[in-house]
């Protein structure tokens, strides 16, 4: 087999999945929440049914660690219509990175704006700005977490 080579690592994280010893996903986890709701660790769920984990993210991190290439986060957030998880899920996800004691050059919230997912439309608002682009309580947060940067 040929040598593969690669410049950087992209890193899209939402959620896990947990599952069961036969491989198979776990209801009450990860992408298999109820919306709106709590997961059976009693973590929040998205519009989408997400679960909120962003340990995951630690976890991917350290891993992808050892193939010693620059890393970015190319996609991380939460579809969130009423703008209420999304100001501490990002909080929690900007700290996993910092924990994981790993060098991300690069966090890429998914979505400036709110965008059209193939399965719904635009019924799920991923972005920290609606439409007709007004700022969301979590694009002030968002501001004042890069402004570190």
């Amino acid at each position: 087999m040929k040598d593969i080579s690669f410049d950087w690592i992209g890193d899209n994280y939402y959620t896990r999945i947990v599952v069961n010893e036969k491989g198979q996903p776990v209801d009450g986890y990860g992408m298999f929440c109820k919306p709106n709701s709590f997961s059976l660790d009693n973590n929040p769920c998205s519009d989408y049914g997400w679960e909120v984990y962003p340990e995951g993210l630690k976890y991917v991190l350290q891993d992808v660690k050892k193939f010693d290439k620059p890393i970015i986060v190319t996609e991380n957030g939460i579809a969130d219509s009423k703008d209420f998880l999304r100001p501490s899920f990002l909080i929690s996800h900007v700290e996993a990175i910092k924990e994981s004691k790993v060098n991300v050059e690069a966090y890429l919230y998914w979505s400036l704006i709110d965008n059209f997912e193939w399965n719904f439309g635009y019924q799920m608002k991923f972005g920290i700005y609606t439409l007709d682009l007004k700022a969301r309580p979590s694009a002030y947060i968002f501001k004042e977490l890069t402004s570190f940067v």
